[in-house]
């Protein structure tokens, strides 16, 4: 039996899953855009300024994220691990492209691939039901039935 807080883990998966869907729509946004200095090749040329790399820096963030999200023990280990793996492809592939040795990947479709993914478990409606529910003021003579994601009338 395990000694772990359900709530615990249940508040653990959800920072998680929000931090994986906010590093997704950053390299989502940043792929996209066209003056984000991310794409400013000329950017840190200079010898005053760094370049910018957050393009990479995302992808190995959300590696990160993603392989402590499948060691928590999570449902979707599997498709946890497969998204580790994608985004350090990504993340060597940027790199590359940085230094002219590669194309650069599609992150863009990848980062809303994976995105969907995530979503539809952080979006997803955890109602507990202890005992039958009533509403009393529109139509007290209605009850409502446990259903996922949300109550249904019957009647």
């Amino acid at each position: 039996m395990s000694d772990r807080n359900p709530d615990s883990h249940h508040e653990m998966m959800h920072y998680q899953l929000r931090e994986m869907l906010s590093e997704l729509s950053l390299l989502q946004l940043h792929g996209q855009s066209t003056d984000c200095p991310c794409k400013l090749k000329d950017l840190g040329n200079d010898g005053k300024h760094p370049p910018e790399n957050c393009i990479p820096k995302h992808a190995l963030t959300l590696a990160g994220l993603f392989g402590e999200t499948a060691a928590m023990g999570a449902d979707s280990r599997e498709m946890f691990t497969e998204l580790q793996e994608e985004a350090l492809d990504i993340h060597e592939k940027t790199k590359g492209a940085l230094c002219q040795e590669d194309d650069p990947p599609d992150v863009v479709g990848w980062a809303r691939q994976a995105r969907k993914k995530i979503e539809r478990l952080y979006y997803t409606c955890k109602v507990k039901f202890k005992q039958e529910l009533r509403c009393t003021l529109a139509q007290p003579d209605v009850t409502y039935a446990e259903h996922s994601p949300r109550p249904v009338m019957i009647r």
